[in-house]
C-alpha cells in the first residue's frame, strides 16, 4: 500500500515537474522570439563595400555628380547596394550600430565614412589594424554592452571565429551584404546560433 502510494506520489511529482518544465520552456521560447542585439556591428571591406581600402581607392577622394566615389585616378567606387537604406532602417527601429575594421588604411576608411555621410548611422567606430578582440573590447567599454548583446558581421573566417568565442553573435559574410543577409543574422540571434 505504502509502495502504491509513492509510485502514485512520484508519478505526480513527475507530472507536476514536466509541467513546470514545459511553462519555463515557452517562457524561455516567448522571450528568445523578443531577444534583439543591443548593437550591431559591421566590417567594412567586402561586407559593406567590394573592396579593400588599404589597396584602393588613392585619396583624395571626392563624391561625383554619379553618387559613386572617386579616387585621384577617376576610379569610382561605391558600397554594395541598399547598404545606406538598410542603415537609415536599422536606426529607425532604435537599433544602435558599429563599425569594427582591422584596415591598414583608417583615413582612407573614414574619408569614404564621410563622403557617404555613415558616420551619423555609427556612433562606435573601432577602425585600425590589430586584432579584432582589441576592437570589440574598446566598444563593450565605451557603450557598456555585454558581448551576448551583439551581433556581428564580417567576410573573414578568422574574425568570426575570433569574436563568437568572446560570445558575441557573428555571420559570417559570403555574399554582398543585404537586407536577407541582415535578417539572417538578426534570426540567428533570436535562435541563440552563431557561425564560427
Amino acid at each position: 500500500m505504502l509502495s502504491s502510494k509513492i509510485r502514485k506520489g512520484s508519478c505526480s511529482l513527475l507530472s507536476y515537474l514536466q509541467r513546470v518544465r514545459r511553462m519555463s520552456e515557452n517562457g524561455e521560447d516567448a522571450r528568445r522570439a523578443n531577444r534583439k542585439p543591443r548593437l550591431i556591428c559591421f566590417d567594412l571591406d567586402w561586407t559593406l563595400w567590394p573592396f579593400h581600402v588599404d589597396t584602393n581607392p588613392y585619396p583624395p577622394m571626392k563624391m561625383g555628380k554619379d553618387g559613386k566615389i572617386h579616387d585621384k585616378h577617376g576610379d569610382a567606387y561605391e558600397p554594395f547596394p541598399g547598404t545606406t537604406e538598410m542603415f537609415a532602417g536599422l536606426l529607425e527601429q532604435g537599433y544602435k550600430m558599429a563599425l569594427v575594421s582591422r584596415t591598414e588604411a583608417p583615413s582612407v576608411a573614414r574619408e569614404m565614412l564621410r563622403l557617404l555621410d555613415w558616420n551619423k548611422y555609427f556612433p562606435y567606430q573601432e577602425i585600425y589594424a590589430g586584432r579584432k578582440t582589441t576592437h570589440f573590447a574598446k566598444i563593450q567599454k565605451e557603450s557598456e554592452i555585454p558581448y551576448k548583446d551583439m551581433l556581428f558581421f564580417d567576410d573573414e573566417h578568422r574574425n568570426v571565429k575570433d569574436i563568437s568565442a568572446i560570445g558575441v553573435t557573428c555571420v559570417f559574410v559570403k555574399e554582398p551584404m543585404s537586407q536577407n543577409l541582415l535578417q539572417r543574422g538578426l534570426d540567428m540571434f533570436t535562435a541563440g546560433k552563431t557561425d564560427k
